[in-house]
């Protein structure tokens, strides 16, 4: 298990200063909020680009940043762009997909960058041995950040507090920027 873990704090930490994006402008990354803060006051980032830096949880039915110092509820969904959720063609919420084409929420295409960091995120934070995690992952990520949902029923009360099984949703478009690791 020690070896595993240095291999990959090793991969993390090689990969964290390598740049597959020479073909494109640097993306102007926005300040890292701290993840208590936007959960506690989702409305305030709803609708915004913002990165936030907590451990990720996945498993079955449940992709999400969380933080332990941080009671405060809801978790953030994580939603990947690009076409990488597509496998079939499918509609949830305000979610829509299809083979070939990138995810669209609330009528907008999200893409994805498909690059090293995210081919690391992706496969270490889905690590699994004998069912259970390989891997506590902490990663800053960034995306748009929906912190309300704005779906009613026919007396105006919200349908869904949030997104997912969760309240909040952050739509990433790139894998981990910064320094990740793996415990």
């Amino acid at each position: 298990m020690r070896t595993r873990t240095g291999l990959a704090v090793a991969a993390v930490v090689a990969l964290s200063g390598m740049s597959a994006r020479a073909q494109e402008p640097p993306a102007r990354t926005p300040p890292i909020a701290k993840y208590c803060e936007v959960v506690q006051n989702p409305g305030s980032y709803d609708g915004k680009v913002i990165s936030v830096r907590a451990k990720v949880s996945r498993e079955f039915e449940d992709f999400t940043l969380f933080d332990a110092q941080c009671s405060q509820q809801p978790d953030i969904w994580i939603s990947l762009g690009g076409d990488l959720q597509c496998k079939t063609k499918w509609e949830a919420m305000d979610f829509s997909c299809s083979p070939g084409s990138n995810v669209r929420f609330r009528g907008v295409e999200y893409p994805m960058v498909k690059d090293e960091s995210l081919e690391t995120f992706l496969k270490f934070s889905a690590a699994r041995q004998n069912k259970k995690p390989v891997y506590r992952v902490t990663a800053t990520l960034t995306g748009k950040f929906f912190g309300e949902n704005p779906k009613q029923d026919k007396r105006l009360r919200p349908t869904m507090p949030g997104y997912g099984h969760m309240g909040c949703l952050l739509s990433i478009d790139r894998g981990p920027s910064g320094r990740s690791y793996m415990e």
